[in-house]
């Protein structure tokens, strides 16, 4: 019915909504049930206190107004105080002066007692236990409202006429349905109580799998977190060993800053590392051009075979070697509580292009994780990269010295072949001088004989002859000169 939920708003708990539409219900039973048919009684037997009845109807229908008002307190205490008093009210008019209360007005008077119950909660007890203590008062106090309200009145037919058995009907169908309500309302409460018990156990099942479910979740997210760890450690050092390879002046500095950098990273104990020597291309070997912290007794040969020992084969296989399980006096790590063997030696080619240059081994105490193994690969191929490199630069600069000298050479054969070329031209520009002078002379004298052969035509044979000797010697004066030059 929707008068029954008048005053109910959605916001409000589902308790306090299931007693306003409790108490509207209340109020329509009483009215309809109760006042009204006592409306009708009291005009016939009782005209003097008819309005009582005809006043506890107005009131109870109030209620639904003060619920719609969202005066739901007020509401629900009238409907559990309004009947108990008129009721106990009605009995003092009824009875007479000094007479115990009738029993079927106060069997009625009690039954509407359990209203209280009906309309406020345990919540709210303060409520509870005023209106209880009031109704109980009223109830012992009905007595002495024979004394106040007496009226003179026939209530014969109240205490053994049908009304009593009316009344008794009455307040047996308030108390029976407060009690049913009750028991219902109780009923309800555990049926709520057990579904939200399943509920709650339902809940704590899923609860109990999200449980798993985040820890597996966790799990993985403190597993991804690792990862990411190890990944950042790795490009970390990564990093740093390619700025220490960046900034290297020659390859035994290269060597010694990166096994150190090496071994303290992996946070090894000691290291070595090996490079492939073809100084010889017929004798390649492995050569130790770099230690730290390794016990010397182990490298005084600094030569390692191709192909002999761990080091040797790990070059021919071109993959890592990891010993977990050491042979005696293989290696002893050196500390200050004196000599012990590692844990484990891990050996990793340094490769590039699938050519192996070199090798790093590292002894340690602790066993060599994935990742750290993972890193000294990637590190191997860098050095290996940087080393062939460094190779390459170091032979190219090796031809461009040769080179140079070569061209300073031929600079040099240059300059003096030049110095040879001017001297040489500047004796031919000499010699071409002085065969102009003496082609010069020879014209002069040429030139001179004709004079003389015209104007001393008929010189004496000895002074020609004389002549003649004269330019003899000049001829052979000029050809000593020339040989000379």
């Amino acid at each position: 019915m929707k008068i029954a939920k008048i005053g109910v708003d959605e916001n409000y708990p589902a308790y306090l909504q299931r007693k306003i539409i409790l108490s509207n219900q209340i109020a329509l039973v009483i009215s309809l049930l109760v006042a009204a048919p006592f409306i009708v009684i009291s005009l016939i037997h009782f005209p003097k206190i008819a309005y009582l009845p005809a006043i506890g109807t107005v009131v109870c229908l109030s209620t639904l107004g003060f619920n719609y008002l969202r005066l739901q307190v007020i509401a629900r205490i009238i409907i559990a105080l309004l009947p108990v008093l008129l009721t106990s009210a009605y009995s003092g008019y009824v009875n007479h002066a000094g007479a115990t209360a009738l029993p079927p007005l106060a069997m009625l008077s009690l039954s509407f007692t359990l209203i209280i119950f009906l309309v406020f909660d345990v919540r709210e007890k303060a409520y509870l236990i005023s209106l209880s203590v009031i109704s109980i008062a009223v109830l012992l106090s009905m007595n002495v409202f024979n004394e106040w309200l007496e009226l003179d009145m026939d209530n014969e037919v109240m205490a053994t006429g049908y009304l009593s058995n009316v009344t008794i009907v009455l307040s047996i169908v308030v108390g029976g349905g407060c009690i049913l309500i009750l028991a219902k309302q109780s009923q309800a409460a555990e049926d709520t109580a057990l579904e939200l018990l399943e509920k709650s156990k339902e809940t704590n099942q899923q609860l109990s799998g999200k449980e798993e479910e985040l820890k597996e979740n966790l799990k993985k997210i403190e597993e991804t977190q690792l990862e990411e760890k190890k990944r950042q450690w790795a490009g970390e050092g990564i990093s740093q060993a390619i700025k220490i390879m960046r900034d290297y002046e020659d390859i035994q500095q290269l060597s010694d800053d990166l096994i150190s950098f090496t071994v303290k990273y992996m946070e090894a104990n000691q290291g070595g590392l090996f490079i492939l020597n073809e100084d010889n291309p017929d004798d390649p070997y492995l050569e130790l051009v770099s230690a730290y912290a390794f016990d010397r007794k182990k490298f005084l040969e600094k030569r390692v075979e191709i192909g002999q020992s761990l080091v040797g084969q790990a070059y021919l296989e071109g993959d890592y070697i990891l010993l977990t399980e050491i042979p005696e006096n293989y290696v002893n790590i050196t500390s200050g509580l004196g000599h012990s063997n590692p844990r484990s030696v891990l050996i990793m080619p340094t490769t590039v292009n699938e050519k192996t240059l070199g090798l790093i081994e590292l002894a340690s105490f602790n066993e060599f994780e994935e990742h750290q193994i993972q890193f000294l690969q990637t590190l191997g191929e860098n050095i290996a990269s940087t080393l062939d490199s460094g190779r390459s630069t170091a032979s190219m600069q090796k031809l461009l010295a040769e080179s140079q000298q070569q061209a300073e050479e031929m600079r040099a054969q240059e300059e003096e072949m030049r110095q040879n070329q001017e001297e040489l031209q500047a004796t031919q520009e000499e010699l071409g001088r002085q065969k102009g002078e003496m082609e010069e002379e020879i014209a002069q004298l040429k030139e001179a004989l004709e004079k003389y052969q015209n104007q001393e035509a008929d010189a004496t044979d000895s002074q020609k002859i004389k002549f003649d000797d004269n330019l003899t010697a000049k001829d052979n004066d000029t050809k000593a000169a020339k040989t000379k030059k």
